[in-house]
């Protein structure tokens, strides 16, 4: 009898632990996230033949409805954050499963390639395919991904189990809670609540949305690629890093796609897709170490790498206004890609020669005609401010430089320098505390008062 009550205590906190979690996840995990959206809406189309995957790169930048309508086919967008690449394979699975399709255009994104982190079982990805498949098969699929490709020696195994811990809502304000679990239990628009839950965000309808913005390249949130997470990442996200290396893991994970899609007679189409130029050719940027190992491994299987930041200014031209942030498309940008990616796909289906929609790293370095972003490093000693700084351009661009100064927000910025093609210099300050110094560029023979700038704020 002991022993039973005993049992009885453990069950009933058990069920109560149980109702908790439940509870949480129904207050905490967002209804209407991305990812959501991508399933529940591929749930609804009755016949593919083509998917597109990968992270958001790829989600905000392929408006399927385009493909369609330029090539003949009948696409979706199965791209969605910060996608492993384990996920796009589950993705590719599924689909081929559901519609037998023909085609997969794969977008590969450095950081997905040298990530070092084992898929997540409980992603939002994993979360809401799994919604729309039998039990057996989500089972199988969590299965895989704890065994299979790790995620069981990291804290990712318990992911699936609390979703609300490892996919929360990002605000959270009572209304804003309020509003999720109601949305849940009416079961709202997702599209809807998508775009109430991703300020500035639009669905624009077959898996594809993205900001109708524009990015400022004056702006404190233009950063290198190896400095920072995407922003449109999941909360578990790797650093991007500046690791130049595809991590083995995700090299098999290649192959295997790669033998998957043979064996079925799957096309496969990987893709590089744009980034703004300075994320491409930055001196600190390795992202060319990463595709000429990404093109190497395709390369052993037969297989091509197309990258639209060489592409020809015909097909492509990765224009400032065409992105909304530092890694992503804007609405213009994705109607303007998604355009080019058409004419590249029928040229393949064509059988004509595509090689010279592409141009080499040099050549399109040498093509940037304007001033995109400026970086600067700063230190500080005795001596003053040290200001260091580099500028994304061409080459053959003439750039001259000037250094202004400014105490409060309220006062105007004063120059400290005069203009010169030096890419340094030290201010001394007359008096402790912050301080913004702006560094202006502009094209040497320019009468404006500058065409980029970068202004970094310091603590003398």
């Amino acid at each position: 009898m002991r022993i039973f009550k005993i049992a009885l205590k453990a069950l009933l906190v058990v069920a109560f632990l149980a109702a908790c979690n439940v509870a949480l996840t129904l207050v905490l995990e967002p209804y209407g996230s991305r990812s959501q959206l991508a399933w529940s809406d591929y749930e609804r189309q009755d016949e593919l033949d083509t998917i597109v995957v990968g992270t958001s790169h790829m989600e905000y930048g392929v408006d399927p409805a385009v493909l369609n309508k330029k090539c003949g086919c009948k696409a979706y967008n199965l791209g969605t954050p910060n996608q492993s690449v384990e996920e796009s394979f589950l993705a590719i699975r599924t689909a081929w499963e559901d519609h037998q399709i023909k085609r997969v255009v794969f977008g590969l994104s450095p950081s997905a390639l040298t990530s070092s982190t084992p898929p997540n079982p409980g992603s939002a990805f994993m979360r809401n395919r799994n919604l729309y498949v039998t039990p057996f098969e989500a089972a199988a699929s969590i299965h895989e991904f704890m065994w299979k490709y790790g995620a069981a020696t990291t804290a990712y195994s318990l992911d699936f189990v609390f979703p609300w811990a490892s996919n929360p809502i990002r605000s959270l304000n009572p209304k804003a809670l309020v509003a999720n679990v109601k949305a849940r239990i009416e079961g709202a628009d997702v599209a809807e609540m998508a775009q109430k839950l991703e300020h500035g965000w639009r669905y624009v309808g077959l898996g594809h949305g993205s900001r109708g913005k524009v990015m400022n390249l004056d702006g404190s949130g233009v950063r290198s690629i190896t400095e920072g997470v995407d922003e449109e990442a999941e909360v578990d996200a790797a650093d991007a890093g500046d690791s130049a290396t595809l991590n083995p893991d995700r090299a098999a994970v290649l192959r295997e796609i790669a033998s998957y899609c043979a064996e079925r007679g799957i096309e496969l189409v990987v893709v590089a897709p744009p980034l703004p130029v300075y994320d491409v050719f930055d001196e600190k940027s390795t992202y060319f170490e990463t595709m000429d190992e990404a093109r190497a491994l395709f390369g052993e299987l037969g297989l091509e790498v197309y990258d639209f930041n060489l592409a020809s200014s015909d097909l492509f031209d990765s224009e400032p206004e065409l992105f909304a942030d530092n890694y992503h498309l804007n609405l213009q940008g994705a109607q303007v890609f998604s355009r080019s990616l058409a004419r590249f796909l029928n040229a393949l289906d064509d059988g004509d020669d595509v090689s010279g929609m592409f141009v080499t790293p040099e050549e399109r370095l040498y093509s940037i005609d304007y001033l995109s972003a400026l970086f600067a490093e700063t230190r500080t000693d005795a001596e003053g401010v040290h200001l260091d700084w580099r500028l994304v351009t061409s080459p053959t661009e003439d750039v001259e430089y000037r250094v202004m100064m400014r105490h409060g927000e309220d006062e105007e910025f004063q120059p400290v320098s005069e203009w010169s093609r030096e890419t340094s210099f030290t201010y001394l300050p007359e008096e402790r505390g912050a301080l913004s110094l702006r560094i202006c560029a502009r094209h040497v023979g320019s009468d404006e008062e500058y065409e980029r700038f970068r202004t970094e704020r310091v603590l003398w």
